[in-house]
């Protein structure tokens, strides 16, 4: 299995295109980092 990339979201939220070895982290407000990945087909 490849390892995936990971990508940080910005300040403003705005649509991103993900590959599927791609995934988007957000920082939260109070420090909790959420993580989305491509749903598995």
């Amino acid at each position: 299995m490849a390892t995936k990339q990971r990508k940080r979201a910005k300040a403003t939220l705005s649509a991103v295109e993900l590959d599927r070895s791609e995934a988007l982290e957000f920082t939260l407000r109070f420090g909790r980092v959420l993580t989305l990945e491509p749903a598995a087909v």
